[in-house]
């Protein structure tokens, strides 16, 4: 027989996060950064905010200026590790903007910068999605996952060339 639950929030199971192999792995954001600098084109920009130029393969944005917002960037990291010479996903818009969501929150949460704060109308599109597909969230999750994890190969490559 198996058993089958849907878990929205960590005090409705029995598990202990101080046990292990719940929390993320700490790395400073500027780690980060720097690793997404060395696998995705950057131009500087006098914009206040970060955009994901995919024909081109760039990362524009405020990157020297005192308006870099590390939660934008990320979102936008994780955008870019979309691209045909990485992961190569090919959703919907509405699905992308919750994959680098999802992907932002996980960096936000492992550089220690926490949790962002998730926009009224992000989630209204969660809760629309969910609606027509209540496991679409597992597929979600394994894009956001897949790219969390490729990011912070990158981050693992820089800390090698950096101890060489």
């Amino acid at each position: 027989m198996i058993k089958h639950y849907v878990v929205f929030n960590l005090e409705q199971t029995n598990l202990d996060p101080s046990e292990g192999g719940t929390d993320l792995h700490k790395e400073p954001p500027i780690s980060i950064k720097l690793a997404v600098d060395n696998h995705v084109s950057i131009i500087e920009t006098s914009a206040h905010f970060f955009t994901y130029e995919g024909n081109v393969d760039a990362i524009s944005g405020p990157f020297f200026s005192e308006h870099f917002d590390y939660q934008d960037f990320f979102t936008i990291a994780v955008e870019s590790t979309g691209h045909e010479s990485r992961l190569n996903r090919e959703l919907e818009p509405q699905e992308e903007e919750i994959i680098k969501t999802v992907g932002a929150t996980y960096l936000c949460e492992c550089s220690g910068l926490g949790t962002p704060d998730i926009a009224g109308e992000m989630a209204e599109l969660l809760i629309d999605k969910l609606g027509k597909n209540p496991y679409a969230m597992w597929k979600y999750a394994k894009h956001a996952d897949a790219a969390y994890s490729l990011i912070m190969d990158w981050v693992r490559e820089l800390g090698r060339g950096a101890a060489a």
